[in-house]
C-alpha cells in the first residue's frame, strides 16, 4: 500500500497566508517561543462618524417618541359622551387663567371656586340617569399640619377660612358603593406670580372633563370615585390636609390619586406610586400612553427637587397609597408669568385624560381595593412595592422589589463568575485584556452601581441592569473566543449596535428629561438669593453630563481610539467647545428670554424690628432678589430707580434670607400705613407653672400677636432659647406643647388663609430648661438675636413696586412660592432681652 505524500511545510504556510484575506481586525504572528503578537488594524473613520451618527439620531428619536410625541386632541364629536375631549377641557383652562393669578384669600380665587361650582352643578344636571352626582361647596375650619419629611419639614403650617369643592360619583342602585372610594385630587388656587395654566388649572380641567365622562358610565361601578378641587396647595398643601381630617367623605377613601403640574403641559408622568403597588399595576394595564418612571420618584424622594405635593398628605397623613402625576414640560416658567394658555402643548389634556379615565374605569369596577389606611393597617415592606417604567409611552414593564432583588443578585452573581472563570482560564493574557479593555472596566462600573442600587433597594437600577446585560450578551454572544489571543481588539460594529439598541430604547429619554429638569431647578436654585455660588448650578449640570457621557459613550471610545478619523473628531470636539463658549460669553445665546425667563422679586419691605424691637421709626425699602444665581447688574441698569446691589445688603425675610440683593429707599414712603405693621405684645411672665400632669413648665412667656388684616404670614421662634409653645386662636388651639422640631435653630409657623381669617392670635412660649437667657441673666448683653421673628404678607402693590414693575426687563419674571414674600411685606421681631 502506497503511502500519501505530505506537503512540505513551507508550500503549506505559503497557500495559508494566500487565504487569508488582505485586511484584517487584527493579524496573529507565532514564533517559535509561542509569543503573541497582535496588530490591530485601523478602522474607517466614516464607519465611526455613522455609527456615531446613528446613536445621537436613535437617542432624540427615543427621547421625542417619549416624551414629545402627544395623542391628537378630540373635540366633543370624536370623543362622544362617555369620552375625554381635550376641546372641553382647555375651554375649562381658557375661563380659569382668564381671571389671572388666584391665591388663597383673593377675590380672583372666589370667582375661580364660583366657576368650578357652576361646572359641577352642570355636570350634575347632565349625568346619567342612573348615576348619582353629590357637589359639596366644603368650607374648612382653622388647622394645623406637621409634616416629617419633605420641603416643610419642621414647619407648622397654620390655615384658616379655606373653601373647596367636592364631587361624589357612584352608582344610584348601589348605596355601597359610598364605603370605598377613589379620589381624584387637584388644586385650584395658584401663587400670587401665575396666572396658572399649567399649575394647575390644566389638572382642574381634566378633572371636570373626568368627571363629565364618569358621570355617563357609573352605573357600572363598584365604588365610588371623589373628586376634590381643593385650595391653599400652593401654601403648604393645607387643602388636602384640611379635607382628610375635617371632610365626612374622607374616612371612605381607599386609593389617592394626585395630578399636579412642575412645568407646563406634555405627558403628564407618574413620579410617586405606592406604598402599595395596587394602583400603580392597575394603571399599567389599563392605561392608553402609559407615561411615568421610578426614576423620578426617586428623584423625587431624594429631596433634590425641593418641593411637595398633595399626595404627601394622603400619604403621611391619611395613610393612603396611590398615584402622583406631573406635567414637567418647560419647568423653567414654574410658578412665573409664563406660566399661561400659549405655551400649553395640543395633546396634552388628552394624554392625560384619555389615561385618568381608562385607569378610574378599571378602577372603580375593582372588587380589590386595598384598605383603607394601607401604610399603617397592612404593614407593607420594601420587597412589595413596585419598579416601573415606560418604554416609548406605550408600554409600561413593571415588577415588585421582590422579583427586583432576586434579578440583581442573579445577574451580580453570574457577571463575577463569568469574571472569574475567564481571569482562571485564560490566565495573564485574559488578566491584561481584562485591565485594559474600556468595554470591561465599565461594565464592571455598571455592576459596580447595580450592586449598590439593589443593596440600597433602588429603584432606578434598572437604568444599571440595562446597561451591563445587553452589552455583555452582544459582546459574548459575537466576539468571544476560546482562541489564546484573548488581548484587546476592536469591536465589531453589529456587537456595539446590539449591545446599544436595547439600553438606548429603556433609559435615553430619561437622561436627556433629567437634564431638562436640572436646567429648570438651576432657574430657582437659589433657596437664600446670593447663598449659592454662581458657579455651582453650571458645575452640577456638567458633572451629570458628563457622567451620563462617560457611562454611555464609552462603549465607542474603542472607534475613536482605533479610527483613521481619530484626530480630526478631537478637533472637531474641540472647535465646538470653543464656538459655544465664545456665543455663551458674548451674550448671542442669551440664558434667558421672554417666555423663559429669570425668576426674580420684587418686595416692599417696611421694617418696624429696629434693633429689635426697639421704638425707632419704620424703615421702607424696595428689595429685588433672585433665585437663580447670578449678580443682577444688567436688571437694574435698565429698571434704574436708585437700586444699590451688593452682599451687605441683608435682609432676613423669616423663612429666608436675602444674602445678594439691591435695594433701594427712594420713593418708599407711599401705599402703606403705621396701622399696618403687625405688633408684638408680652401679655405676662411665669415661673414655675404646673401643667394639668403636674409637671413643672419652668418659665413661660405669653405673647399676642397681632397681624394687622395679614392672612399671609410667616414667624421664626428662637429653638435654642424656646423648646416648645402653644399657638391659639381665641379659645380655640390650634398647636398643642407636644414637642416641636426645629430647622438650622428655628420653629417655623407659615399661616394662609381666605379673607375672613383671623388676624390676632396668642402664643404661649416654654423655655428650655438650659436657656442661655434665664430670667436672671436677662439684663445681660448677649449676641442679636430675636426670640421671635415675624413677617406679614399683602398682595398689594404700592406706587413705587408698581414703578419698579412696569420697568421690569422682559427676561424676568415675579417667582412666586409657599416661602417667598408678597409684594408688601413687614417685618417686626421680639428681642429676648424683651
Amino acid at each position: 500500500m502506497r503511502k500519501r505524500p505530505q506537503p512540505e511545510a513551507s508550500s503549506s504556510s505559503s497557500s495559508a497566508s494566500k487565504s487569508e484575506p488582505q485586511a484584517s481586525d487584527e493579524q496573529i504572528k507565532t514564533g517559535s517561543s509561542n509569543d503573541i503578537h497582535v496588530r490591530s488594524a485601523k478602522r474607517s473613520g466614516l464607519a465611526w462618524t455613522v455609527a456615531f451618527a446613528a446613536f445621537v439620531y436613535a437617542t432624540y428619536g427615543v427621547y421625542y417618541y417619549q416624551y414629545e410625541h402627544m395623542p391628537p386632541p378630540l373635540t366633543a364629536d370624536q370623543a362622544g359622551k362617555r369620552g375625554f375631549s381635550e376641546f372641553e377641557a382647555i375651554k375649562h383652562v381658557k375661563a380659569l387663567t382668564e381671571l389671572g393669578p388666584h391665591p388663597v384669600g383673593s377675590d380672583a380665587l372666589d370667582r375661580a371656586l364660583q366657576y368650578v361650582l357652576a361646572a359641577a352643578q352642570k355636570i350634575k344636571e347632565t349625568k346619567h340617569w342612573e348615576v348619582d352626582v353629590e357637589v359639596d361647596f366644603f368650607h374648612a375650619k382653622s388647622g394645623a399640619n406637621r409634616l416629617v419629611s419633605g420641603a416643610f419639614m419642621g414647619r407648622t403650617l397654620i390655615y384658616s377660612d379655606l373653601n373647596h369643592i367636592v364631587l361624589r360619583i357612584q352608582p344610584k342602585y348601589a348605596s355601597e358603593a359610598a364605603e370605598n372610594a377613589i379620589l381624584v385630587s387637584s388644586h385650584i388656587d395658584t401663587v400670587f406670580a401665575a396666572e396658572g395654566a399649567g399649575d394647575c388649572s390644566s389638572c382642574v380641567a381634566v378633572m371636570l372633563e373626568l368627571a363629565r365622562a364618569m358621570s355617563q358610565w357609573a352605573h357600572g361601578f363598584k365604588n365610588a370615585v371623589i373628586l376634590l378641587f381643593n385650595t391653599g396647595e400652593e401654601e403648604g398643601l393645607n387643602g388636602a390636609h384640611s379635607f382628610v381630617t375635617q371632610h365626612p367623605w374622607s374616612t371612605t377613601i381607599r386609593v389617592a390619586i394626585d395630578l399636579e403640574a412642575m412645568g407646563i403641559g406634555g405627558k403628564s408622568g407618574l413620579f410617586q406610586a405606592g406604598p402599595h403597588p395596587w394602583a400603580v399595576e392597575n394603571f399599567a394595564a389599563a392605561a392608553k400612553y402609559p407615561s411615568g418612571q421610578v426614576t423620578a420618584q426617586d428623584l423625587f424622594a431624594s429631596g433634590a427637587i425641593t418641593s411637595a405635593t398633595d399626595f404627601q398628605i394622603y400619604k403621611e397623613v391619611a395613610g393612603l397609597s396611590g398615584l402622583d402625576f406631573a406635567y414637567t414640560d418647560k419647568s423653567a416658567v414654574y410658578h412665573t408669568k409664563n406660566d399661561k394658555l400659549d405655551l400649553l402643548k395640543p395633546g396634552s389634556l388628552q394624554h392625560l385624560g384619555e389615561n385618568m379615565l381608562a385607569f378610574l374605569l378599571q378602577a372603580a369596577s375593582s372588587t380589590s381595593l386595598p384598605k383603607g389606611n394601607a401604610i399603617e393597617k397592612e404593614g407593607k415592606t420594601d420587597h412589595e412595592t413596585a419598579v416601573y417604567f415606560d418604554i416609548l409611552g406605550t408600554y409600561m414593564v413593571l415588577y415588585r422589589q421582590g422579583f427586583a432583588n432576586m434579578l440583581h443578585n442573579s445577574v451580580i452573581v453570574q457577571s463575577l463568575l463569568i469574571w472569574t472563570a475567564s481571569l482562571v482560564m485564560g490566565g495573564y493574557p485574559a488578566a491584561v485584556s481584562l485591565a485594559l479593555t474600556c468595554l470591561s472596566a465599565i461594565l464592571m462600573l455598571w455592576l459596580i452601581l447595580l450592586a449598590l442600587g439593589n443593596f440600597y433597594k433602588i429603584g432606578s437600577t434598572f437604568i444599571a441592569l440595562f446597561w451591563l446585560v445587553p452589552p455583555a450578551f452582544a459582546y459574548g454572544f459575537l466576539e468571544a473566543t476560546l482562541t489564546p489571543v484573548r488581548f484587546p481588539r476592536p469591536l465589531k460594529l453589529a456587537t456595539l449596535l446590539l449591545g446599544l439598541a436595547v439600553p438606548v430604547l429603556v433609559s435615553a429619554g430619561n437622561f436627556i428629561r433629567l437634564a431638562n429638569v436640572i436646567v429648570a431647578i438651576v432657574v430657582r436654585f437659589d433657596r437664600n438669593p446670593g447663598g449659592t455660588p454662581e458657579w455651582l448650578g453650571n458645575v452640577i449640570l456638567a458633572v451629570f453630563i458628563a457622567v451620563v457621557l462617560c457611562l454611555t459613550l464609552v462603549y465607542l471610545l474603542s472607534y475613536v481610539h482605533l479610527s483613521g478619523a481619530k484626530r480630526p473628531i478631537a478637533i472637531a470636539s474641540c472647535v465646538l467647545f470653543v464656538l459655544s463658549l465664545i456665543l455663551v460669553l458674548s451674550g448671542t445665546v442669551s440664558p434667558f428670554s421672554e417666555d423663559t425667563a429669570r425668576a426674580v422679586n420684587v418686595v416692599h419691605v417696611v421694617d418696624a424690628s429696629g434693633k429689635f424691637g426697639g421704638k425707632q421709626e419704620p424703615s421702607s425699602f424696595i428689595a429685588l432678589y433672585s433665585t437663580t444665581p447670578g449678580k443682577l447688574t444688567k436688571e437694574v441698569e435698565q429698571i434704574k430707580e436708585g437700586f444699590v446691589c451688593g452682599r451687605d445688603n441683608v435682609v432676613d425675610f423669616v423663612t429666608l434670607s436675602m444674602e445678594y440683593g439691591c435695594l433701594t429707599y427712594d420713593g418708599t414712603e407711599g401705599g402703606w400705613s403705621q396701622s399696618d405693621v403687625p405688633t408684638i405684645h408680652v401679655e405676662s411672665e411665669g415661673f414655675g407653672v404646673m401643667d394639668t400632669k403636674g409637671n413643672d413648665n419652668g418659665r413661660i412667656t405669653k405673647v399676642s400677636i397681632d397681624m394687622k388684616g395679614s392672612v399671609r404670614w410667616s414667624l421664626a421662634i428662637d429653638a435654642e432659647e424656646i423648646e416648645d409653645f402653644t399657638f391659639k386662636e381665641g379659645s380655640e388651639e390650634l398647636v398643642p406643647q407636644d414637642g416641636k422640631s426645629g430647622m438650622d435653630g428655628w420653629h417655623i409657623i407659615q399661616f394662609s388663609g381666605g379673607k375672613n381669617a383671623v388676624s390676632k392670635f396668642d402664643l404661649d412660649l416654654y423655655w428650655a430648661k438650659n436657656s442661655t437667657k434665664s430670667y436672671h441673666n436677662a439684663n445681660r448683653k448677649e449676641k442679636q438675636r430675636p426670640l421671635l421673628k415675624l413677617r406679614t404678607d399683602f398682595d398689594r402693590l404700592t406706587p413705587k413696586t408698581e414703578r419698579v414693575l412696569s420697568k421690569l426687563p422682559a427676561w424676568c419674571s415675579l417667582f412666586g412660592k409657599s416661602t417667598s414674600p408678597q409684594t408688601l411685606s413687614f417685618l417686626n421681631s421680639l428681642p429676648v432681652n424683651f
